[in-house]
């Protein structure tokens, strides 16, 4: 099914020579796709968590780990390739999905969640593979299943110097050709926002696209002022919010609770605690698991995501196991 002997049709023919350019952009290292973003720094992503460490000639200088991008530095000259927006696209337009040996043709069929939800293409198996665009351009990286990273979001990484993300806490959903609150942070400072707000506006942006919203939200900067309006039982109402840092999402646990130092893994059971904070200091440990909140059982990140985003105050009471032993851990 993938690269045809006959270009019988034109699009088809019009990918074929633009293919050569696109796949001598494109290097695996480490068993991961890297794409040349200079003549000296690849960009690499790494759903499949393969990567410990790069070859010596290649020098770290960001890592994304919600998404698991890394920017590095080669030594070697290399064949950068040019960014297409996918905001520049519509989900009619043609594009192929681009190995380093061969291309098949797709189109976009959702777009990407900010650190929540990866782009889809029409495509299946993208992993080390490319979004190509005509001609010479990328409008994503592939993810593995129909998930790629758009453009945007690269293009926001590879301008950043760190691995801050903004947030204004909430989550967003996609329902019907409108942006929604999907879970609300109830412990983010002075949080105006409801679950099922639509979202209408943030600054000076109004088209309803989840990865426009979302984008806007992540690359700002965080303490920084933005003018959001949304739509609650049919009253519009504006809020000027400020951004703080994001914590969780993506390849990262995202309860709410990792702005307190703490990250899961799938069981519940805490994986990581950031060094001095409030759960450091408190005494928690990585291997301790949650039971219950505010005597609620629960038995998945979801449900807890779920419940934290329904409470109407900060004040939490949650249950943990260490060891055969219970114990609390308070939040007020």
């Amino acid at each position: 099914m993938f690269f045809l002997a006959s270009f019988a049709f034109s699009s088809e023919s019009d990918f074929g020579q633009c293919f050569q350019k696109n796949s001598q952009s494109m290097y695996i290292i480490s068993d991961v796709l890297c794409v040349a973003t200079s003549e000296n720094e690849l960009l690499c992503h790494d759903p499949l968590k393969k990567i410990t460490n790069f070859p010596k000639e290649y020098e770290l200088k960001n890592y994304d780990p919600f998404v698991r991008l890394f920017k590095i530095k080669s030594q070697k000259k290399l064949k950068p390739v040019k960014f297409k927006k996918v905001s520049d696209l519509n989900k009619k337009r043609e594009l192929a999905l681009i190995s380093k040996t061969n291309f098949i043709l797709g189109k976009i069929t959702g777009f990407q969640n900010g650190v929540d939800g990866f782009g889809k293409f029409s495509q299946k198996d993208t992993n080390k593979k490319i979004i190509g665009s005509k001609c010479y351009t990328v409008a994503g990286i592939g993810s593995g299943n129909f998930g790629f990273v758009s453009a945007e979001y690269l293009q926001g990484f590879l301008a950043k110097t760190n691995s801050v993300y903004s947030d204004i806490g909430i989550r967003l959903k996609e329902a019907k050709g409108k942006i929604y609150v999907d879970k609300v942070d109830v412990f983010f400072p002075s949080n105006p926002f409801q679950e099922n707000d639509e979202m209408l506006s943030i600054d000076s942006i109004s088209t309803p696209r989840i990865d426009l919203f979302s984008n806007k939200i992540l690359f700002s900067e965080p303490n920084t002022n933005l003018k959001v309006k949304i739509k609650r039982d049919g009253k519009i109402k504006i809020f000027d919010v400020k951004t703080d840092i994001r914590y969780g999402g993506g390849f990262i646990s995202d309860t709410f609770l990792e702005r307190f130092g703490i990250f899961f893994d799938n069981n519940l059971v805490i994986v990581e605690i950031k060094k001095n904070s409030y759960a450091y200091k408190t005494g928690l440990r990585a291997g301790d698991r949650i039971i219950k909140i505010d005597g609620q059982n629960i038995s998945s990140i979801k449900e807890l995501t779920e419940i934290i985003s329904k409470k109407s105050n900060i004040d939490s009471l949650i249950l943990l196991e260490r060891d055969d032993f219970q114990f609390f851990f308070t939040i007020k």
